[in-house]
């Protein structure tokens, strides 16, 4: 796996107060740059009950996990040390994979600048 997973409440909730956010129509990514020198990304998936139910909510983030995993792997280790909180949107589960892959390149690409 290119990257760890975002796993403890903590972290979430540090993300949300101090993190900058980038909007796509499909989802929104919470970035923030860790204090650590660790080697990889850490990147967490989250799905409000706007989406709809809970297989919904598994849906959306099953297929946002899916598209950032296309995404090429010297995009994700170019951000080593960061943490990422990717939160689905509704639009998640209705656009083109095609669309998401081409949101998060997109998205990383105005990050990197």
């Amino acid at each position: 796996m290119l990257y760890d997973k975002l796993k403890s409440k903590k972290s979430f909730i540090s993300l949300r107060k101090k993190g900058g956010s980038y909007v796509a129509p499909a989802f929104v990514i919470l970035v923030t740059k860790t204090n650590n020198d660790s080697e990889k990304l850490k990147v967490g998936f989250t799905a409000s009950k706007k989406i709809g139910n809970a297989v919904m909510r598994a849906k959306s983030r099953r297929r946002l996990r899916a598209a950032f995993q296309e995404i090429s792997p010297e995009i994700i280790y170019s951000f080593a040390g960061f943490e990422f909180n990717i939160i689905a949107r509704y639009k998640s589960l209705i656009v083109d994979f095609e669309k998401l892959v081409f949101y998060f390149e997109k998205i990383l690409n105005n990050i990197k600048k």
